[in-house]
């Protein structure tokens, strides 16, 4: 296992890393006891923490900032992972998300994610500043929605990150 290329605590047991794993970058947001890691987390690859990083500029940090949201707001990050913040709770969840079963209409949440409590996401939005000038990969790396084969619906049901629960239906 390779160590972290950077960590930062958030506070109650849990960080933010970037390391790599299986030959990929990845950022992992995860509950750590001791010096084990839990599978209370979710773990990120670099099109993801950029989609990330956009979707709380734009969707969840106005929610964050109001302290309650008005509504639910879900925002896609790619490959079934979501974060949302719904109006009753001011923490922001982080979690993949499935389709079971098949072609029913709305996915369903999974243990699989990690849920932020507001400081939590504070110290979160802190760090993601410093990863970003410590992940020079990450300006190369470009949304899936920005490709050219996805400028009609098309491309985006035939994409993996996506549509994972459907993509192989449009292929």
């Amino acid at each position: 296992m390779s160590s972290p290329r950077c960590s930062f605590p958030l506070g109650n047991g849990r960080f933010i890393q970037v390391k790599e794993w299986q030959g990929e970058l990845r950022v992992d947001i995860r509950e750590w006891e001791g010096d084990v890691p839990t599978k209370k987390g979710i773990s990120l690859n670099l099109m993801q923490f950029k989609n990330f990083l956009n979707g709380m500029s734009s969707a969840i940090e106005p929610v964050m900032k109001n302290k309650r949201a008005e509504q639910d707001e879900k925002f896609h990050l790619g490959a079934g992972v979501y974060i949302t913040v719904t109006k009753d709770n001011p923490c922001v969840d982080i979690r993949k998300y499935w389709m079971n079963p098949p072609h029913q209409d709305e996915s369903l949440p999974m243990k699989k994610g990690i849920c932020l409590r507001p400081t939590e996401y504070d110290t979160l939005m802190k760090s993601c500043c410093k990863i970003e000038d410590l992940l020079p990969e990450l300006k190369d790396e470009i949304p899936c929605y920005m490709n050219e084969d996805h400028q009609n619906q098309q491309g985006m049901l035939r994409c993996k990150m996506c549509n994972p629960d459907d993509y192989k239906n449009w292929l």
